[in-house]
């Protein structure tokens, strides 16, 4: 009797080592395909579609405007030098522009802080709503949603940080304009994603209060 209730209790131990082995390796066998992803996703990738010559010039004289525009309000607030400012710099210094920034992979990642912004976070299902037109190749309809959006938040924040904030707001709704009345020949990747480069300094900007 004894004998058989050490067997019963071996017999349990190795089925719970055995156990816990397998969870164990597919917990490292999961991370690493985890990371492994998020890794990729953080990597500014190229698009496999390469832009004409006059689809670049467009596209630049977009980033241009935009990124001067917001130098104009350096002094009402704090612009981060972030991925517009990086590519209008390249684009002047070796006259080709490098827009890898501008493709859902990078946006997605730098979507993940936003949502700490009390701005963004009221509004996390209509912006995501436009990333999900955005990976669809929706680009009208994705900044049709994502405009509106932008309009309020910098509208909330203008009233919420100061009294009087009418250059930041008719220079944001300058800038707002140019994606309004973008020609069909321009509603593209690069495009789409220059509008959620700018969502991105908006987070930066909105944040501050």
């Amino acid at each position: 009797m004894y004998v058989e209730e050490d067997w019963w209790k071996d017999l349990g131990f190795w089925i719970w080592l055995l156990v816990f082995i397998n969870l164990w390796g597919a917990a490292i066998y999961w991370g690493y395909w985890y990371f492994k992803k998020r890794r990729s996703e953080r990597q500014p990738l190229q698009s496999t579609k390469p832009l004409t010559d006059a689809e670049r010039s467009q596209i630049m004289k977009m980033f241009e405007d935009v990124a001067n525009l917001l130098q104009t309000l350096e002094d009402v607030v704090n612009i981060m030098r972030g991925p517009i400012f990086a590519v209008v710099s390249e684009y002047r210094m070796l006259d080709k522009a490098d827009l890898r920034y501008c493709n859902p992979e990078y946006v997605r990642n730098l979507m993940d802080k936003w949502w700490t912004n009390i701005h963004f976070k009221i509004r996390k299902t209509a912006i995501f709503s436009a990333y999900i037109d955005y990976l669809g190749k929706e680009y009208s309809q994705s900044v049709a949603k994502l405009l509106p959006e932008l309009k309020n938040i910098i509208n909330e924040w203008a009233t919420l940080s100061s009294p009087d904030n009418d250059k930041v707001i008719t220079t944001f709704n300058t800038i707002f304009n140019i994606f309004s009345n973008l020609p069909p020949s321009i509603q593209n990747m690069y495009s789409n994603g220059l509008l959620f480069l700018l969502t991105d300094t908006i987070y930066f900007i909105s944040k501050k209060i």
